[in-house]
């Protein structure tokens, strides 16, 4: 916050500013938002804490780290000739007698979709949808991550890295404003991370002219990104939402706990406002021992740079939604129960869920992809939103056999009913995630069930390189880093692509 104020400060006062604020500002103007600032310098401060944090590593968590990426590398490569024949061969059956998806060829020239984040399902997804109907796709990443398996899809013409926005946004501005150009994107689709929506939005400003984009705008986005800032829009606009505190210090924190009355006899759930996906599967509540909570502060990062927040713990099933909206109009949504560490994406078509959605995109007049996840309380049987996600879910994975989902982008305004997945539509899994599940819990019925009458999230007949490339590419790509690196890690997540290692990005 210091950093925010200062920054503020000069650009108010005709203070000299530091080298990379004017380069920002002269090619970002929407960064001289207060609450975007916030979200930079934030990250900026995080991921100084975070390599000081890295260096505290002891080398037997080193050794550990490398030795489970390395029984993980064995396995990969152990399964890779079955996974490969039987993937070829279902292949060749599709070709011989199988039924093609079908594709749109246009008249005139295709138009362009300039798409990020391609090691995800979720730009897998998008990407097939957009080529279904005879669009030019593009997809990018951050140059870590150059093996992304979306790369090698049949539906992409075209692949570039780019700067990771977290370490260098003014070069990854400069280099999205060079490959939207060059493109001759007609249509702009940030399937973004956590942590770096903002940064996404941030390339509204660079913009070729004619080019849509399918976000919002940063500001907008860094209130709803914001967990405290949402949670007071909710208040606001009159929707249900859990009861909150913002929490700046760790000072803070320890007077809330010494004083049980704040809390009117309800129980509250200590939360990082920042993306943090280690912290996120704790469930630390309020009020508390004294000294088991002094304990619990001193290992978390909690200062005014990264702000946390307490709110209302609430139990029950937990639920996600992901929305396409037009100038407030809802005009494709799918939703599903919440599972933290299996991704397994069903519709459940929930009518809480989409009345709540509803109400509060009317409210905004938002025009995005929005994403919500939601509790229902088992006391009052009401479903209350816990934070949102102004970004492309991998929920639109239950799109996967959609005929029309990408007219919701291109011409939304055609769209009379909302689009919903299609009724029948197989679940949709994660093969690799299940099978790991299925070995470490012995769950073995679970797993054949769901392999056998669902959907892999990146596997299609039509296009199946992706998922050779992303299994046994992408992934033993970042195991093998981690190899080298020995940085402690939680797990793998198959669905974004990722190793989630600790303190990484």
């Amino acid at each position: 916050m210091i950093m925010v104020h200062c920054i503020m400060g000069s650009l108010a006062d005709g203070v000299e500013q530091p080298q990379w604020i004017k380069e920002l500002l002269e090619i970002a103007p929407s960064a001289r938002n207060k609450e975007v600032l916030e979200v930079i310098t934030g990250n900026a401060a995080a991921r100084a804490r975070r390599n000081v944090f890295l260096a505290r590593i002891t080398p037997m968590q080193k050794l550990q780290a490398r030795i489970r990426s390395l029984i993980a590398l064995c396995l990969f490569a152990w399964s890779f000739p079955a996974t490969a024949a039987v993937v070829f061969v279902r292949w060749l059956l599709h070709k011989l007698v199988g039924k093609p998806e079908p594709r749109v060829r246009p008249n005139g020239p295709r138009k362009t979709l300039v798409l990020t984040g391609a090691k995800m399902s979720k730009s897998m997804h998008t990407a097939r949808h957009f080529s279904r109907i005879g669009w030019r796709v593009v997809a990018i990443e951050h140059h870590k991550y150059w093996m992304s398996g979306t790369r090698f899809s049949n539906c992409v013409d075209a692949f570039h890295t780019v700067p990771p926005p977290d370490v260098d946004l003014v070069g990854y501005l400069k280099a999205m404003r060079r490959i939207l150009a060059k493109e001759k994107a007609d249509i702009y689709m940030p399937t973004s991370t956590a942590l770096l929506e903002v940064y996404d939005a941030l390339v509204l400003d660079v913009l070729p002219p004619g080019c849509v984009p399918w976000t919002l705008d940063a500001a907008t986005t860094a209130q709803l990104n914001n967990k405290a800032r949402f949670s007071a829009l909710c208040r606001d606009v009159g929707v249900r939402s859990p009861a909150y505190f913002h929490i700046a210090t760790k000072q803070q924190l320890l007077d809330f706990n010494k004083k049980p009355e704040i809390f009117k006899g309800k129980r509250f759930l200590l939360k990082s406002i920042a993306y943090d996906c280690i912290s996120r599967s704790e469930l630390f509540t309020l009020p508390c021992d004294q000294a088991r909570l002094e304990r619990h502060v001193e290992s978390i990062d909690l200062d005014p740079t990264h702000p946390w927040m307490l709110q209302q713990f609430l139990e029950g099933v937990e639920y996600s939604s992901y929305s396409i909206v037009h100038r407030g109009r809802v005009v494709a949504h799918a939703d599903t129960k919440a599972e933290l560490n299996n991704f397994r994406y069903g519709q459940v078509d929930s009518t809480q869920m989409w009345e709540w959605v509803t109400a509060f995109c009317a409210a905004g007049k938002y025009t995005g992809n929005l994403c919500f996840d939601f509790i229902q309380d088992t006391h009052d049987g009401l479903l209350y939103p816990t934070e949102c996600n102004p970004r492309i879910s991998s929920i639109n994975t239950q799109f996967h056999d959609h005929p029309a989902l990408a007219t919701a982008f291109t011409d939304p305004e055609s769209i009379g009913k909302c689009l919903k997945p299609m009724p029948g539509s197989a679940h949709i899994y994660w093969w690799w995630g299940e099978f790991w599940t299925a070995v470490t819990g012995g769950d073995y019925a679970t797993w054949w069930h769901l392999v056998t009458a669902g959907k892999d999230g990146v596997f299609d007949l039509d296009d199946p390189l992706p998922f050779l490339f992303y299994n046994y590419l992408q992934i033993p790509v970042l195991l093998m880093r981690n190899v080298l690196g020995g940085n402690p890690w939680k797990k793998i997540d198959f669905c974004i692509g990722k190793l989630i290692e600790m303190y990484g990005d």
